[in-house]
This record gives structure tokens, C-alpha cells and sequence, in this order.
């Protein structure tokens, strides 16, 4: 059959044999397999191979360094606490939550930083930002749970300073993140301390 142009105009008009139909092309079983192929931008997205960046500004173990410095530099400071209370010392260890102390009279003290209202180096300079930015991020790896577990596993006897003045006076029988179960010392009640209560607790002067 010769072939035959149509004008667009006149195509309703002209008879269907002379119309050439389009053939549809059968729609290929990999066709998502070709479009990749086609457009690898859009799907084939390669990862990044840099390390993530963070942001201007912050800095979450920005203050965890801080307190790696003061460690460092064996300084010195006071720490207040709420309920009035005031403690002067070292710092031993630190964790995510917990700070050991050793005071000047050589007793030590483990606190909850969450209870802390603010803290201040009694004889050197707080670092600058940048100082602080620039040391390594420090390593608080099992510190807490290794401290506690020394005094559950020795039947120290402590004493709990809580919030509205509470104390309870007892050994370490089991502790989790945010609780401490507590056998008093004539081993007639147990207490099961909330974390988010607990102020600071040392030994039991002996």
C-alpha cells in the first residue's frame, strides 16, 4: 500500500483505511530496569562516602569535654545542687548522668549532674569554646555501671541525699539506669530509688 500523507486538518474527514493507526509497542518486563538504566540520577543515588558534618554551632558532647578538661587538669571545683546543697572536689569519673567526686578531705562522692544548678573551676579558667570544640570526644564507656557494680559486689554501705531532704541510708542490691533498689542496713526494708530524685550519696562514715 503506498503510503499516504494526511493532512491534520482534514483527519476526521479522511477514510480509516488511510489512516495510519499507531502500533503500541509491547511494554517491557525490565521497562523500571531500562529506566534506571536511563536515568541514574533519579534512582541510583550513590552514598556519600564523607563523614557527616555537624552542624555550625553545636556540639552535643560539647559539655561532656568540658568536664574531660577539668578531669585533665585535675582542677578543682564547687558544684551547687539544688536543696542548697554545696560541694567542693575533683572529679574522678563522669558518665552521661553521674559525676564522682573526691573531696578535699579524701572522701568521695558520686552526684547527679541532672541535679546540679551550676559549677565553677575555683582556681583555673574555664577553656574558650574553640579550646573545648577542638579536644577529642571523650570516652564514658561503662564508667558508671563499673563504679556501681564495685559497690554492690563490696556491700558498701551508703548513704542517699535526696530531694525535700530525704535520706536513706542502705547497700546497692541491683541498679538500673534510672532506678536503685536499696537494702537498708538492718536489712529490714528495701527502697527502690528513683534516679531523677537522687541528689548525690557517698559511704557511710565508718
Amino acid at each position: 500500500m503506498a503510503k499516504v500523507w494526511i493532512n491534520p486538518a482534514f483527519k476526521d474527514k479522511m477514510p480509516e483505511k488511510l489512516i495510519k493507526k499507531p502500533v503500541s509497542k509491547p511494554v517491557s518486563k525490565d521497562f523500571k530496569k531500562e529506566e534506571r538504566r536511563e536515568l541514574p540520577g533519579k534512582f541510583d543515588r550513590k552514598k556519600s562516602t564523607k563523614p557527616p558534618v555537624r552542624e555550625a554551632g553545636h556540639d552535643p558532647l560539647l559539655e561532656l569535654k568540658l568536664l574531660q578538661y577539668v578531669k585533665n587538669n585535675n582542677a578543682a571545683l564547687e558544684a551547687n545542687f539544688i536543696e542548697g546543697i554545696n560541694i567542693k572536689g575533683k572529679i574522678k569519673w563522669f558518665s552521661e548522668f553521674m559525676i564522682g567526686l573526691e573531696l578535699e578531705e579524701g572522701k568521695n562522692v558520686i552526684c547527679n549532674r541532672l541535679m546540679m544548678i551550676y559549677y565553677r573551676l575555683l582556681e583555673k579558667k574555664t577553656p574558650s569554646e574553640k579550646d573545648i570544640r577542638e579536644m577529642p570526644d571523650p570516652d564514658i564507656t561503662n564508667l558508671e555501671i563499673t563504679t556501681m557494680q564495685q559497690l554492690k559486689d563490696s556491700k558498701t554501705a551508703l548513704i542517699f541525699h535526696m530531694k525535700h531532704n530525704v535520706i536513706l541510708k542502705g547497700t546497692l542490691e541491683w541498679y538500673e539506669k534510672l532506678i536503685y533498689h536499696v537494702r537498708s542496713i538492718d536489712g529490714e526494708k528495701d527502697y527502690n530509688i528513683q534516679k531523677s530524685s537522687l541528689i548525690y550519696f557517698e559511704e557511710v562514715p565508718s
